[in-house]
């Protein structure tokens, strides 16, 4: 049986199993083929399908200017694509270790001996960053070329190293200020 748009919707805001199903064998075919091509599993693509359906339940007063197909396909694919990037930056955060990122703002600060202390001070500070400023700062110190920067976070090649110098500077100062409960007398840093 199929189904127009509009019960499709009602359906998965039901609860309906039928339309479920109906869903499910209607989209889930593509669905797996994209989010396998795109370097995922049968199970990645079943999490993604059904984060879909969750959205579509969730969300109130969707309107469907075309097809529905082609906008619940629009939504799976959006969410495998940020989910790769949440995986990309994760494998980028585990490969980024001593480098100038993390020990450079700690330079002037002699009393911050331990090398634990830093990173724990650093990356709390990290987190705090927009997510732009995360994900050029992961990228850049991960030898992103400029071009696929550029691609990824959507902002032009010339203004890479003016973003990247304002996100540093930021987290340095932010930094900087925060040694400052560090209690010099003790060694002892205050969170």
């Amino acid at each position: 049986m199929k189904y127009s748009d509009d019960k499709i919707l009602i359906g998965i805001k039901c609860n309906n199993k039928q339309v479920l199903d109906y869903c499910y064998a209607t989209f889930f075919k593509t669905i797996k083929r994209y989010v396998i091509k795109n370097k995922g599993t049968v199970h990645d693509a079943k999490d993604i399908f059904q984060e879909t359906i969750e959205y579509f339940y969730i969300k109130p007063n969707i309107n469907v200017k075309k097809k529905f197909a082609a906008l619940f396909c629009t939504v799976c694919f959006n969410k495998w694509k940020r989910k790769i990037l949440e995986m990309k930056n994760t494998e980028r955060m585990e490969t980024i270790s001593e480098n100038s990122l993390i020990t450079e703002p700690f330079e002037e600060l002699e009393f911050v001996e331990t090398y634990n202390l830093k990173y724990e001070i650093f990356f709390r500070h990290f987190e705090r960053l927009d997510n732009l400023c995360k994900n050029l700062l992961i990228m850049f110190y991960s030898k992103t070329s400029k071009e696929k920067i550029s691609k990824e976070l959507g902002i032009s090649v010339g203004y890479i190293n003016r973003r990247k110098t304002m996100c540093k500077t930021r987290l340095k100062e932010n930094i900087r200020m925060d040694i400052q409960n560090l209690n010099t007398n003790t060694g002892t840093y205050i969170l």
